[in-house]
């Protein structure tokens, strides 16, 4: 099921607000017998209500993972930038510094690529 859009979600919203109505008007619905109640549920707004209802089940998965995504995100980017700012304040003098930065920022990028799409070594 995909996810659906604020015109959506606001659409069901006014179909669910309009099968509550109908639930509170028939005080009488009671005196049906089997028949007749599933008829007058079956003529009842109860779907769109069933649909809101997995609709808001869908977008509650959703923004939980997106959630549990930026957290694993936030994370990443707090590894690179400590590991950025412990390889970058290392050897300041030295016969080779041009080499030795080069060698970090390539192992910095490679850290990053590993913590930012898995795998064993940066493409």
């Amino acid at each position: 099921m995909s996810t659906p859009t604020a015109p959506e979600v606001a659409d069901l919203i006014k179909k669910m607000e309009a099968a509550y109505e109908w639930i509170r008007e028939p005080d009488w619905a009671e005196v049906f017998n089997a028949t007749d109640h599933v008829r007058w549920m079956n003529s009842r707004p109860c779907g769109p209500l069933l649909q809101a209802a997995t609709a808001l089940r869908s977008l509650q998965a959703e923004r939980d993972r997106l959630a549990e995504r930026v957290k694993e995100l936030i994370n990443t980017l707090d590894g690179i930038r400590i590991y950025g700012s412990d390889t970058l304040s290392g050897n300041a003098t030295g016969p080779d510094d041009a080499n030795w930065y080069r060698l970090a920022v390539r192992e910095m990028t490679k850290r990053a690529a590993i913590l930012t799409y898995g795998g064993d070594d940066a493409a």
